[in-house]
């Protein structure tokens, strides 16, 4: 009667550490526009160049995490994001 409830729990367990890492590389993301707005007004400028690493930080996380839950679904959610 448990291995019925065992594939819940299983699945259950395994979104709350996908979500764990989403919310931190959303954190992680937010961290770097607020300093990227930052720098930007400190300089007095807003130019385009600026905000590229920004694009391939997120493209990168966003890879990063899709090819991590695709291939190692079991995974400690800290390592990645930090």
């Amino acid at each position: 009667m448990t291995t019925h409830y065992a594939p819940q729990l299983e699945e259950s367990h395994t979104s709350r550490r996908v979500s764990l890492e989403l919310i931190l590389l959303i954190v992680a993301g937010l961290f770097l526009l607020c300093n990227s707005f930052a720098l930007a007004l400190v300089r007095g400028e807003m130019q385009p160049a600026y905000w590229v690493h920004l694009v391939v930080w997120i493209l990168c996380a966003l890879s990063g995490h899709w090819w991590l839950e695709r291939h190692l679904p079991r995974r400690d959610p800290l390592l990645f994001s930090l």
